[in-house]
């Protein structure tokens, strides 16, 4: 005789009942909660830091003639999260052509730091959005990731003006400026992800221009409040392959 059937019933295996099997669908309920699962920390992220040539430092006074959608408020003592900087619409590389050359040796970078860390079937990259952000005194930047690319990048920039004239030695002030924190394992809640307390669990890495930072998408970051009276500048990018990667003749390949 069938048993009565409900949405979340009961089967049964070697006379023991079995839960979670939907035997309308004919399929097992996953519920992330009660099922048994572990995770292992068990490698470090490698992540990979390029110093540009000098003969870049000319478009860095173009990125500041790009018009920007938003204009960064006078400091009133509040500390608060910086808005994008995106002009262009979050794509500059594609719709500024007088940057291909920069981007072509970002590119290069990409090339070299897969062949070498993450090691992915390759054979062409792209830049799928590159935006600028801009850090004015109070501003931070909240922990997040990159969703939907494989490689992101920080390109961090200068070129000595804001009002700044007066200030002879910038060593010292890319010194006081925020770094990029990357956080390990960040815990969730309801609404919101917050840093461990942890400092093992956080890695920085100094703001200094004309320094390209390359790292998996996954990985989270932050930036904390800019306490100096100079704008803290970077162009961020998401990198994923042009036509998809993997090798046919292993089994391996992906087409986009």
């Amino acid at each position: 005789m069938r048993r009565p059937h409900n949405h979340y019933t009961k089967i049964w295996r070697n006379n023991t009942p079995v839960e979670g099997f939907d035997e309308q669908n004919n399929q097992y309920n996953f519920d992330s909660n009660s099922i048994h699962k572990e995770t292992f920390n068990i490698f470090p992220t490698t992540i990979r830091t390029y110093t540009l040539p000098f003969s870049y430092n000319e478009m860095y006074y173009q990125f500041d003639e790009l018009k920007p959608d938003f204009v960064i408020a006078p400091y009133n003592g509040k500390e608060k999260n910086a808005p994008f900087n995106t002009p262009e619409d979050g794509y500059i590389f594609e719709k500024n052509k007088q940057f291909k050359p920069l981007e072509n040796f970002i590119l290069e970078c990409v090339a070299d730091y897969n062949k070498e860390t993450l090691r992915y079937h390759v054979n062409e990259w792209k830049i799928t959005q590159s935006w600028l952000s801009h850090k004015g005194k109070g501003q931070r930047h909240e922990i997040h990731r990159h969703e939907n690319s494989l490689i992101s990048g920080i390109l961090y920039f200068h070129e000595h003006q804001d009002n700044s004239e007066n200030i002879e030695d910038f060593d010292k002030i890319w010194k006081q400026m925020p770094p990029v924190d990357f956080i390990r394992y960040p815990h969730h809640t309801e609404s919101m992800i917050y840093v461990p307390k942890d400092d093992a669990e956080i890695e920085s890495l100094s703001y200094k221009p004309g320094t390209l930072i390359l790292f998996p998408s996954t990985l989270y970051h932050k930036v904390e409040v800019n306490r100096t009276i100079i704008l803290r500048k970077s162009l961020s990018i998401n990198v994923i392959p042009s036509h998809g990667f993997g090798e046919k003749k292993n089994m391996t390949e992906l087409l986009f």
